[in-house]
């Protein structure tokens, strides 16, 4: 089955159009401030049309760079694993302030959640282990384990020493 997509509209020669195109975008999700803007310039949205329409959105509170943070966060923290630096770069790309990124970290993702979150990862991926007595095999899923892992933003010194823990524990079983 396809989906017929429509193209989308450009926005270069009709700026009343620019509003409900953004309402749309959100109408699906958050968006930073800067991300939405970029959106709609890619689409052809003149810079004073956009930055009248970010302004009418801010006021009416359908674009919020706070509750973007924060929503962010949590969702990266429980749904994606993912790790505080990871978070903290993909706020940045994405345009938010330090202050409030810095914030919205303190509140969502305390440090102690990352190593439960790391630790929960190890342990998933050990599960798939078990019963590995090819010592080849074994070192290989290890580094896969912790390739995986930095790649999640995990401190590579930090996967490796749980890790380790984690090995002697299931050694002692």
């Amino acid at each position: 089955m396809s989906w017929n997509k429509r193209p989308k509209q450009d926005l270069t020669e009709q700026p009343e159009a620019i509003y409900p195109a953004a309402l749309a975008y959100l109408a699906r999700r958050d968006y930073a401030t800067e991300e939405l803007r970029e959106r709609l310039l890619s689409r052809g949205a003149g810079p004073e049309a956009c930055e009248a329409v970010i302004r009418r959105l801010l006021q009416q509170k359908y674009l919020d760079d706070e509750r973007f943070a924060f929503g962010r966060v949590r969702q990266r923290r429980e749904f994606n694993g993912r790790s505080r630096v990871f978070v903290r770069q993909e706020l940045r790309e994405l345009g938010l302030d330090e202050d409030l990124i810095q914030q919205a970290l303190e509140s969502e993702y305390p440090a102690e959640r990352e190593e439960e979150i790391l630790k929960r990862h190890l342990q998933s991926e050990l599960r798939r282990l078990r019963g590995s007595e090819d010592p080849q095999k074994r070192r290989k899923a290890l580094a896969g384990i912790q390739r995986r892992l930095a790649g999640k933003g995990f401190p590579p010194g930090e996967v490796y020493h749980q890790l380790i823990t984690l090995l002697e524990e299931m050694d002692t079983d």
